[in-house]
């Protein structure tokens, strides 16, 4: 069973047929494109190729249309994929479904109380963290609510992740809850 994978692991079933180069859908050529990890020819002459080349390698055609310059574009998904991301999201929802929620931080509480804003190189009115949930096992994990902290999370994942406690004053320049008297309760279990 082949299963696509974008750059974080997680099972990427879509990808798009779209044309590249030229100009209105003239010249260059047509490829598939996606986040996951797809092993295909990259260069067909038109989306009939491209088409026929992903139904030959088990994806199915979802949508199509044109783009503003009458341009077609084919959205394709992955079967397999798509129920292992399926399977993935119900395992997850069955191991989460009795956390407690609970702010968390990716590493150790900053000097003084105050969180910088990287941006601005401006101090935050308390401690940055994010919302998250803890299981009764001590496994912590944060649920960004917003591409932002996703991305933050990204960056920040190679840290020790923590149970904090505080009290919500605001929120950070990104979005992400602000915390006073911000103190760590436990390190993660994983």
């Amino acid at each position: 069973m082949t299963v696509y994978r974008d750059a974080l692991g997680i099972p990427q079933p879509l990808a798009t047929i779209h044309h590249f180069g030229g100009s209105w859908g003239q010249g260059g050529f047509w490829a598939m494109s996606s986040t996951a990890d797809i092993k295909l020819d990259a260069h067909y002459e038109s989306p009939e190729a491209a088409e026929l080349a992903a139904i030959e390698a088990g994806w199915v055609v979802i949508d199509r249309g044109v783009d503003g310059y009458n341009c077609p574009w084919i959205t394709i998904s992955h079967p397999e994929t798509a129920a292992a991301l399926d399977a993935a999201h119900a395992a997850s929802d069955a191991k989460w479904a009795k956390a407690i929620p609970c702010y968390v931080r990716y590493g150790k509480l900053p000097k003084g109380g105050k969180s910088r804003n990287y941006a601005t190189g401006e101090l935050e009115r308390g401690v940055s963290v994010f919302r998250g949930e803890v299981l009764p096992s001590g496994e912590a994990r944060a649920l960004p609510g917003n591409n932002v902290l996703a991305a933050s999370m990204v960056l920040l994942r190679d840290r020790d992740l923590y149970v904090v406690s505080g009290v919500e004053i605001g929120t950070g320049s990104d979005g992400e809850p602000v915390l006073k008297n911000c103190k760590i309760i436990a390190k993660s279990t994983k």
